[in-house]
């Protein structure tokens, strides 16, 4: 196959790509996942001048770096409440980045990428107290590298998740465990390979050392889901195309139908999912429930929800973190003070993921949450799973 072949292939394959991520993203709102909340909600902060969300503890965040928040900006200026459209914005930015440049260009721009960083670090130890909410994530999940015991389970579901399922899109199992395996025993050779022909040795040696402190992370983290792949999905995208060039060479069939075998998974879900998405778009992630806040919640009044960003972003109603109390009594009289007169509950999944600490907050939320005096039932929508009550 000629060069001229090959590009064409990629360009179709790329465009297809791009159909199929544009499909599939049409059966979730941006916003689903809290973090995409928060970060659009801090770009339109940084348009009013200020970076400071408050968290769960009522101080600032600092486990979001303002750079993504600023890229969004000016978009979310033009574009907002349409978020669905904003997700063409870190698609181009991510196309721009990808753009050549020289290795010159590159090591430069390591050399002073650290000072904004530091600087940020600074800034949220003198308002917080900590570095970044990250670090401390970090120390309350350190009992599972210092539990060696319980450490390889713990890093061969890192490899399932991650890999097997977020990469190559097998399912959970024993499958996608030993899939994540191969896949990465191929990218080593493809780091082998690169480093033996001496180019962007420096640019291997730093993103090995990104690629240890992305894994230590993972295996510092408790919550394991398939979309926490798209951090590794960079080296996979340099190293599995190295590692295959040997074999392409000398067996060309065999290497295509390899890479056939290896997409095959991924391809099925993906077009699964841009099937869900093209016949039942999702633009908002409670319409309905959103719509009712916008129009019964008083604009100085706040919302109490366990997920204050969503919320947020969805109404355009200010909602916060629920306030931690010893008892019922004293919680319901800490909104009073706060003139948080609304509870917005949502179904949700189990919190391991969470601290100690914050799943014991949830608890009492849990508990203390109920259609039961001084509170009554504003509006429920079953469908959306939303129930919002109303402090009398």
């Amino acid at each position: 196959m000629d060069r001229t072949a090959v590009r064409r292939a990629v360009a179709a394959a790329g465009a297809g790509a791009v159909f199929l991520h544009a499909a599939a993203a049409l059966r979730t709102p941006l916003g689903a996942a809290s973090d995409d909340a928060l970060h659009l909600l801090l770009a339109r902060n940084l348009l009013a001048g200020g970076f400071a969300v408050p968290g769960p503890g009522g101080v600032p965040v600092t486990d979001p770096l303002p750079g993504f928040p600023a890229l969004m900006a000016l978009p979310v200026a033009l574009l907002a409440p349409r978020w669905g459209l904003l997700r063409a914005a870190p698609l181009l930015a991510a196309a721009a980045a990808l753009a050549p440049r020289g290795a010159a260009a590159r090591l430069r721009f390591a050399a002073v990428a650290f000072l904004p960083l530091g600087a940020w670090l600074l800034r949220n130890t003198l308002v917080s107290g900590s570095a970044t909410a990250y670090a401390a994530n970090a120390r309350d999940q350190a009992d599972l590298l210092a539990a060696w015991s319980t450490l390889p389970a713990h890093a061969w579901k890192l490899v399932g998740e991650c890999l097997g399922r977020g990469v190559l899109g097998l399912p959970p199992g024993p499958l996608a465990g030993f899939g994540g395996l191969a896949l990465l025993a191929a990218c080593a050779r493809g780091a082998r390979t690169l480093w033996r022909r001496g180019r962007e040795r420096a640019l291997l040696v730093s993103a090995g050392v990104y690629l240890l402190l992305l894994v230590l992370l993972h295996l510092a983290w408790r919550p394991w889901q398939s979309r926490y792949a798209f951090t590794f999905l960079p080296f996979v995208a340099v190293l599995l195309p190295a590692a295959l060039e040997p074999l392409l060479a000398k067996r060309r069939a065999a290497t295509w139908a390899l890479v056939g075998l290896l997409a095959a998974p991924g391809l099925s879900r993906s077009f699964g999912y841009a099937f869900e998405g093209l016949a039942a778009p999702r633009v908002e992630l409670w319409p309905r429930s959103a719509a009712w806040l916008r129009a019964s919640v008083p604009p100085e009044q706040r919302v109490i929800a366990l997920e204050p960003y969503l919320v947020t972003l969805a109404s355009g109603r200010e909602a916060s973190f629920p306030p931690p109390a010893p008892s019922r009594e004293a919680w319901v009289a800490q909104l009073r003070r706060r003139d948080a007169r609304w509870v917005f509950l949502r179904n949700r999944e189990a919190r391991s993921y969470l601290s100690k600490e914050a799943r014991d907050l949830m608890r009492d939320f849990d508990a203390w949450a109920v259609p039961e005096p001084p509170f009554s039932i504003a509006f429920s929508d079953a469908e959306e799973g939303v129930v919002v009550l109303r402090l009398d």
